[in-house]
């Protein structure tokens, strides 16, 4: 399993996005539609069209990584784009992003009661 330290700060961009787009034209992407600077820790997701491949732009303080993953079988689950909704990024905690790497099913997935306390 994938952990990450609880102050990370992830964003998932809603929409699909080419994966030919290399770190640079992602950053890009990030600074027009993101109207945040980037922190420390922060991570920035894309996903392509079929749900298949995964970019992580990744924050550190002293420069951007990139990183890429594509599961053995299956898809991503992954945030519709609503139309009512504009804003074109979801901020989701830690757990949660740990959970989408792992390939777990986020809409099924159910947080108890007293864990939201």
């Amino acid at each position: 399993m994938f952990t990450l330290p609880h102050n990370t700060i992830a964003y998932l961009y809603k929409e699909t996005i080419d994966m030919r787009l290399g770190m640079f034209r992602l950053q890009g992407v990030i600074a027009e539609q993101l109207s945040q600077p980037m922190v420390r820790g922060s991570f920035f997701l894309f996903i392509n069209k079929p749900h298949t491949l995964l970019k992580a732009v990744w924050f550190d303080g002293t420069g951007l990584c990139l990183f890429s993953k594509r599961p053995e079988q299956g898809q991503f689950s992954w945030p519709q784009s609503a139309i009512i909704d504009q804003e074109k990024w979801l901020q989701i905690q830690p757990s949660a992003l740990a959970l989408l790497l792992d390939g777990i099913e986020l809409k099924s997935c159910m947080r108890k009661a007293w864990y939201e306390a």
